[in-house]
């Protein structure tokens, strides 16, 4: 006789819902809170003129937002320990920590390179040169990480993200995707990939940047609800872009 298995009788309407709706990689937003307005890492970026004043341009934290054109959500790996001889012809494997790989993000260069700029600019932060450039004696040293870390975002949504519904009935006339929030702690440039160039067909000229972090954390965000650390990028923009 036969045995009836639920999962192998799935009609096509059943399926529609999970399989109809998948999500994909090209929506998402990236908050990279540049300096506090005041610290020294947004003095460093004053020095060499990245902010910009002009009212009717993008701030530099609008600009290193949009132009990133290749992120990276992160994953996580355990480091394992071996185990013998608790039981006789076992060899077992446990975690002792946990290892968060290193993320790469892509830049696309803008026409006053300031993309460039500012992330050779962060890392010179982080290592300075004492002494005069050309000096042979001149030597490099290293900034307290506090001086030089931040905490920044990857915001994951789907391509209904801010559709208009058409009922003006609604509350909110838009409509709002799922939204999940990737946060990075203590995180820093560790490598500013070299850029080729080359009188052959031009191409876009990008910026890749690999950072280092102690961890990261999600959370979804609340259906209208802007999380507060949206409103300190934007408030950092407004007031010290």
């Amino acid at each position: 006789m036969s045995q009836y298995v639920p999962f192998l009788n799935y009609n096509l309407e059943d399926i529609l819902t999970l399989f109809g709706r998948p999500s994909f990689s090209s929506f998402y937003m990236v908050f990279l809170p540049i300096g506090q307005v005041g610290s020294d890492l947004a003095n460093a970026f004053n020095d060499r003129k990245l902010f910009n004043n002009d009212k009717d341009a993008y701030r530099l934290e609008e600009k290193i937002s949009l132009l990133c054109s290749d992120a990276t959500i992160p994953g996580a790996d355990f480091n394992t320990i071996e185990i013998r001889g608790n039981r006789q012809g076992v060899v077992e494997k446990y975690p002792n920590y946990k290892i968060f790989p290193n993320v790469d993000f892509s830049f696309m260069v803008d026409d006053g390179h300031s993309v460039l700029r500012l992330f050779d600019t962060w890392m010179n932060f982080i290592s300075p040169l004492e002494g005069d450039e050309d000096a042979p004696n001149s030597h490099y040293r290293f900034r307290y990480p506090d001086d030089y870390i931040l905490d920044f975002y990857i915001v994951k949504f789907e391509k209904n993200e801010g559709a208009y519904s058409g009922e003006s009935s609604k509350k909110n006339m838009f409509e709002q995707s799922a939204k999940t929030v990737y946060k990075f702690k203590r995180a820093y440039p560790v490598n500013f990939a070299s850029i080729p160039v080359s009188y052959d067909q031009s191409s876009l000229m990008k910026a890749t940047i690999r950072f280092q972090y102690d961890r990261f954390f999600t959370f979804d965000i609340e259906n209208n609800k802007t999380p507060e650390f949206i409103e300190e990028f934007i408030s950092s923009i407004v007031k010290g872009g």
